[in-house]
């Protein structure tokens, strides 16, 4: 993998808030910290040595995913549109489109809807984040019903109240407690800034916000 992609997967690990350091060691790109707690190993393939860590095993995949669709994607022509941007994906005159913006080192993501003659793209959608411009070309296009999710601030009041319901409660047992966990760690997967808020709350660093992220 080249080292432009692997510096992108070190910067989308570092925004969950872990520290990246260079390894010396042949085959290995950096060293993932959370503290001075070696987590795991990001090699020079792009592979994470292990998947204990989901937040950061997560992260390198998606980040992966969108390279690699941006590699091998076509590019998107429209009518005055922005040189630059390939499409990824197309569905019921919607398309999700990506481009790099090398001047700022940031990749663009947007979702379109195509004109009746497919000659020009109208309300456009910006993202920088790939996971959030996906989940809205699929509602955009009618894969999925935005009515049937949760949205970001309701997961976040399920997560903030179990974490109190667990601390208060003195009568729950090793089961429920086990399969809150892991309620809350899959509402973390999907919310990064939970397990960001996490690790600022361990260095003693978290905001006094009285939020139980």
């Amino acid at each position: 993998m080249t080292k432009k992609k692997l510096d992108e997967i070190v910067k989308q690990i570092r925004q969950l808030g872990y520290d990246c350091r260079p390894a010396s060691e042949e085959g290995q790109y950096c060293h993932v910290f959370k503290g001075e707690e070696q987590l795991c190993i990001l090699f020079d393939n792009g592979g994470i040595n292990t998947n204990a860590h989901s937040d950061i095993f997560n992260t390198a995949r998606r980040t992966k995913e969108y390279l690699g669709n941006f590699e091998n994607a076509s590019k998107l022509k429209a009518f005055g549109l922005k040189a630059g941007y390939r499409k990824l994906l197309e569905f019921n005159d919607y398309v999700l489109a990506m481009r790099e913006m090398e001047s700022i080192n940031e990749y663009e993501f947007v979702t379109w809807q195509y004109s009746p003659n497919k000659q020009v793209v109208n309300y456009g959608h910006y993202f920088s984040d790939y996971e959030a411009a996906k989940e809205d070309f699929s509602e955009r296009a009618g894969l999925t019903d935005r009515y049937k999710k949760f949205t970001e601030s309701q997961l976040k009041v399920i997560h903030s109240s179990l974490v109190s319901f667990v601390g208060l409660s003195e009568i729950i047992d090793y089961q429920a407690e086990k399969a809150i966990g892991t309620v809350l760690e899959k509402i973390g997967d999907i919310i990064p800034e939970i397990k960001q808020h996490e690790i600022l709350e361990d260095e003693g660093m978290a905001p006094e916000d009285g939020l139980e992220m």
